[in-house]
Formats: C-alpha cells, sequence, structure tokens
C-alpha cells in the first residue's frame, strides 16, 4: 500500500470548543411617532437595558406589549438583542 502521508503545504488547524456566556438583554419598543413633511411615518425605539439574559421571550414580549398598551402611538415592532461573550477552551 501506498501513504503519501501529510502534504507539506497543508497546514494542521486545531478546533477549540466555543463557550457562549450570555451577559444581558435589551428590548426595543417600535412605535409610530408622527408623519413628517412628506407623509410618511417617523418612528421612535423605546429601549430598556440590563434584561436578564435567561428571561423567556414570551415574559419580555408580555411586558414589553403591556409597557406600549400605555402609549398613545401605534406598535410597530418588539424586539429583543441578546449580548454575550464568546471564549475559546
Amino acid at each position: 500500500m501506498w501513504d503519501a502521508g501529510t502534504p507539506k503545504n497543508v497546514k494542521r488547524v486545531i478546533l477549540m470548543a466555543v463557550v457562549k456566556t450570555s451577559q444581558e438583554s435589551r428590548i426595543g419598543i417600535k412605535v409610530v411617532n408622527g408623519v413628517n413633511a412628506s407623509g410618511t411615518n417617523v418612528f421612535k425605539t423605546l429601549s430598556f437595558s440590563n434584561v436578564k439574559a435567561a428571561a423567556l421571550d414570551q415574559d419580555l414580549y408580555d411586558v414589553a406589549a403591556s409597557i406600549a398598551a400605555l402609549q398613545s402611538k401605534s406598535l410597530v415592532e418588539i424586539v429583543r438583542t441578546d449580548q454575550a461573550n464568546l471564549s475559546g477552551e
């Protein structure tokens, strides 16, 4: 049997496991904040930071929807933004 071995121009790559550590989340409540001169909607995002990363999506949605219901402005969307650190082991 013929064994060519490892070609000299091939580099060996050692892959490390990546660990994700959740830090915090933010929630954004986008509302219509009026209309500009050309009649196009103008939007505003109400932002809330320091939300626990472990919070369930449904719970965050329910809270954000409740906050939006207190506004006189129309709700457009609710956005969750998660922040995490990645490290190699």
